[in-house]
């Protein structure tokens, strides 16, 4: 059984085993097979990275953060709330607006 190794760009490597010879792929040259291998390759370096990342991220979503309520939030909510039943329409594009910004 013939092996071969190719490495890619970023030093990482990959032995294919069985047929390697030109009767294995014959519409593709070495360059291309070369380049199939990198891509296979930098594939899972993406997918092995964002498989390392989701736990870290399932942690922190699990997370409930106590809700804190000070005399400042209190008043403030009260002042939206009230500023919400005298002008909806005005409060409605006060809060587009900010949304709009924070888009940018």
């Amino acid at each position: 059984m013939e092996a071969a190794k190719l490495v890619g760009r970023h030093g990482a490597s990959v032995v294919i085993t069985g047929s390697c010879g030109p009767q294995a792929f014959p519409a593709l040259d070495a360059g291309e097979l070369s380049r199939r291998a990198e891509q296979g390759l930098e594939a899972k370096l993406v997918e092995h990275g964002a498989q390392r990342q989701r736990p870290e991220a399932e942690a922190l979503s699990a997370m409930r953060l106590p809700k804190v309520t000070t005399e400042k939030t209190e008043v403030l909510s009260r002042h939206l709330v009230e500023s919400v039943k005298k002008d909806p329409a005005g409060t409605a594009q006060v809060l587009r607006t900010w949304l709009r910004d924070r888009e940018r």
